[in-house]
């Protein structure tokens, strides 16, 4: 694994304006622990993740507690796609790109896949090449950048923003599968 140089500047404890997060996402940016650096927890949330997937019985992997629902091996494809999508987006406000983004049917996605042949060994692996990936694009970000915004289905989207659902979003998946699937 390559060496990550955490950016431990108090600006990553910042919370976005609000307005410029979706309304869709405050939900995700609720699990977002008040005065946390940004950078520490996503890196720290990395290995949470794993622990938490790799505590799932074999039984649980594959398995849907209701008819058209994901099993948890899907939810973290469904993680994984979604931060690539972020990252993304992330590049794009660093970079102040004014193209507007389009969307993405995430369920369209998870219907276009089949996890059911691939161990949960190889998801995890391809999880923690993405959130490496993630954290070496948003390291060496500054201050200014956090507020650089997308336009994304017609509102804009701070980069700050962005990078707190890519932490809230594993979050809510982790909180359904512990209430659901046990």
């Amino acid at each position: 694994m390559l060496a990550r140089n955490l950016n431990a500047h108090a600006f990553w404890t910042q919370r976005p304006n609000m307005t410029q997060v979706p309304e869709y996402f405050h939900h995700y940016w609720s699990k977002v622990p008040e005065g946390i650096n940004l950078v520490e927890a996503l890196e720290q949330q990395e290995l949470y993740i794993i622990e938490f997937f790799r505590s799932l019985q074999a039984s649980q992997l594959d398995y849907a507690y209701a008819e058209g629902k994901w099993t948890p091996k899907q939810i973290l494809l469904h993680i994984i796609d979604c931060e690539r999508v972020f990252a993304y987006r992330i590049l794009t406000a660093a970079r102040q790109s004014h193209s507007p983004l389009p969307g993405f049917d995430h369920d369209y996605w998870a219907n276009h896949t089949d996890v059911s042949k691939r161990d949960l060994n190889s998801l995890l692996v391809e999880f923690q090449s993405v959130r490496s990936n993630t954290l070496h694009l948003i390291d060496h970000l500054e201050e200014q950048q956090l507020h650089n915004c997308i336009l994304r289905e017609g509102q804009e989207v701070s980069l700050i923003g962005i990078c707190g659902i890519v932490y809230g979003h594993p979050m809510h998946h982790i909180q359904i599968i512990q209430e659901r699937y046990n």
